[in-house]
């Protein structure tokens, strides 16, 4: 009896999926589905393109920042360089040399500075620079 019972409960669930599936054919042949169905694509393309339009802002800004970031640890290499070897170079190396050889040496350890320091100036220069243009540009 109970398979019975079974059977008939199976029976009357297929008729209710039935019944459903009919009202969701009903639904689907009118004018009004396809209407909603471009309605809803509409909304997925503006939503869809919205999220792009916001990641590629997130890109923007977080690039902006890394290089932000990139600009102060090269602004501090330079402020490090001048205060603690530049200054201290210039201020330790005042004499000439009282010999040749000795004067010769200096003039090497000089020469040596002279290159490092204009290359500090070059890159000094480039920051300046690229501050100057970040500020045309409203970024910082």
């Amino acid at each position: 009896m109970s398979n019975a019972v079974h059977l008939l409960s199976r029976l009357e669930d297929l008729q209710f999926l039935s019944g459903e599936l009919e009202a969701w054919c009903k639904v689907c042949s009118e004018e009004d589905y396809h209407h909603r169905m471009q309605e809803l694509e509409l909304i997925h393309r503006h939503q869809t393109s919205s999220v792009w339009r916001y990641l590629a802002a997130s890109k923007v800004d977080c690039t902006q920042r890394l290089q932000l970031c990139v600009f102060q640890q090269d602004v501090q290499q330079v402020m490090d360089w001048i205060e603690n070897h530049g200054e201290a170079f210039l201020s330790k190396h005042t004499g000439v040399g009282k010999s040749l050889h000795r004067a010769r040496a200096l003039q090497k350890r000089h020469d040596d500075f002279e290159d490092v320091a204009q290359n500090t100036y070059t890159n000094a220069d480039k920051l300046l620079e690229a501050a100057s243009s970040w500020l045309r540009l409203r970024v910082l």
